[in-house]
């Protein structure tokens, strides 16, 4: 269904000319996943550990998330690149286990 501004031919606060758009944020879902994956704290056999490439992976995917913002906030504070170079580093030599906050921390509880 078309909204009332395609129809009128009002054009788009977005598309204005002079008007900044807003960034763009990068998508965390599959970070969260691949947090989800390499959780052992419900794991019956202890000596069940993830791969170093799977604790790798969610390094690499925050630090590609924080070059896109970087990228889009062009803000000249290199505080982004100097995260991002840190977890590309933690990336190289992952640690044996990610730890993390509770359920209940981001329930909210």
């Amino acid at each position: 269904m078309a909204t009332y501004e395609v129809e009128h031919n009002i054009p788009n606060a977005q598309d204005a000319p002079g008007q900044p758009h807003p960034p763009r944020l990068p998508d965390l879902s599959t970070f969260f996943s691949a947090l989800e994956q390499i959780d052992t704290r419900n794991v019956s056999n202890s000596n069940a550990v993830p791969t170093p490439v799977s604790v790798a992976a969610p390094f690499r995917m925050l630090a590609d998330a924080l070059g896109i913002l970087e990228r889009e906030l062009d803000n000249g504070s290199n505080l982004l690149e100097q995260m991002r170079q840190q977890l590309m580093g933690d990336a190289e030599m992952p640690p044996k286990e990610v730890e993390g906050v509770g359920q209940d921390f981001l329930d909210g509880e």
